[in-house]
């Protein structure tokens, strides 16, 4: 698969937008002559159908469409590569990228998703590293991989479409809305009833994601299973103090307030005690949490 940064984009597209989850699935159209990201409804666990059958307007024909999977059952890796350019006065090219990448050793299963997460030149943050001019070139590279009976179900759901879909894990996509909107990075909870996915960005890196089988629905155990995907993060630099909250749980209020009583301070490495409330991306079309996903999948297709 080429990454997005080097794939060409279609003069015209039609672009769905899917995010399968265990207990809610949901679905959007982008409408690329209006730039407008139009919500459909919500299905029962990994099934579209209904939530793609109440988009309104939707186009004759899909051109593209992008799939958000649940991040149980990935398998992935967030890399940074840095080398030093022997002719800092020439401009950074596609072919000296994918060999800096090359060196990266890939994963096991099945791969299905790469991007290059962010990218710095001299110390600028850049998501297009191409064309630009400096000495050390700092690349934080993302790869996901599933089994392929995990892949083939998924792509069940559109063969009736007949295009294939782009495969994204939902967390990374929201990850890197929350990156580009919190460049010093945030903790990020996902939650649904029955399961949450955490993401930690930092100093413009993914550090990592992870995921439990707990969630709105099992407050009183949620702290313990949070620690420890903390734990597993195994993050030592300095952590950032924002806490994002979202997904399609109802009681975002309560989960603050739990999230309050966590000593944040003497567990991992936070100078202050975070900032912690519910995520809200500067989108006029954006108004629920737990749209969340489908805005950070659209900006991916």
């Amino acid at each position: 698969m080429r990454l997005p940064i080097f794939r060409p984009q279609p003069k015209e597209r039609h672009l769905l937008i899917i995010e399968l989850g265990h207990d809610t699935s949901r679905a959007a159209y982008f409408h690329d002559d209006e730039g407008e990201l139009i919500f459909g409804g919500t299905g029962n666990g990994a099934n579209p159908e209904a939530a793609y059958a109440a988009i309104p307007n939707k186009p004759s024909k899909i051109t593209d469409v992008v799939l958000g999977l649940p991040f149980s059952g990935i398998t992935d890796a967030s890399t940074v590569v840095r080398y030093r350019r022997s002719s800092p006065q020439t401009k950074v090219s596609e072919d000296e990228i994918k060999n800096a990448l090359s060196r990266i050793p890939p994963l096991t299963g099945e791969p299905f998703f790469e991007d290059l997460f962010n990218a710095k030149v001299d110390g600028l943050p850049t998501l297009e590293p191409i064309e630009r001019m400096g000495e050390l070139v700092e690349l934080n590279y993302y790869q996901a991989t599933a089994d392929q009976e995990v892949l083939s179900a998924a792509r069940e759901h559109v063969k009736n479409l007949g295009v294939e879909p782009g495969i994204v894990p939902t967390a990374y996509a929201i990850a890197k809305l929350i990156s580009q909107t919190t460049p010093n990075g945030a903790l990020t909870l996902n939650i649904s009833p029955h399961h949450t996915e955490v993401s930690l960005t930092a100093d413009g890196h993914l550090v990592g994601i992870k995921s439990f089988d707990l969630g709105g629905d099992q407050k009183e155990y949620f702290l313990p299973a949070l620690e420890a995907a903390l734990e597993e993060l195994s993050y030592t630099d300095l952590w950032p103090e924002t806490i994002y909250l979202c997904g399609t749980i109802a009681n975002y209020e309560e989960f603050r307030s739990l999230l309050l009583t966590y000593p944040w301070t003497k567990k991992v490495n936070m100078m202050a005690f975070p900032e912690i409330s519910v995520f809200h991306p500067l989108s006029v079309n954006l108004t629920l949490p737990a749209e969340v996903g489908l805005n950070a999948l659209s900006l991916l297709g």
